[in-house]
């Protein structure tokens, strides 16, 4: 809260103008600020894949999907050369804030 980022989410997610159905890959999801808002924005009939580097942030990000229903959320450990997805298996890359780390 308080950052710009979070202060724009919504409109961000609104800009990438997402469809349902859509296979995702929110790649650095962190704690998954933008998880929630992309996998509704897919509705069931998509999937959102939930990459990060950190276990501890994908083991919330699943926790709270659950909590939400969000049953179209799939977390991948990432690495630092590889976000370990097959090819060809998303639609879109989102990436917010990631690469700085």
């Amino acid at each position: 809260e308080g950052r710009e980022i979070y202060e724009h989410r919504n409109a961000i997610v609104a800009a990438a103008r997402i469809k349902p159905g859509l296979d995702i890959a929110d790649i650095g999801c962190g704690t998954g600020l933008f998880t929630p808002l992309l996998a509704t924005a897919t509705g069931p009939s998509g999937t959102v894949y939930a990459v990060d580097i950190v276990p501890v942030f994908l083991s919330l990000v699943k926790q709270r999907s659950a909590e939400r229903g969000l049953n179209h959320v799939q977390t991948v450990l990432g690495g630092e050369r590889s976000v370990n997805l097959a090819s060809d298996s998303i639609d879109l890359a989102f990436i917010c804030d990631v690469y700085h780390h």
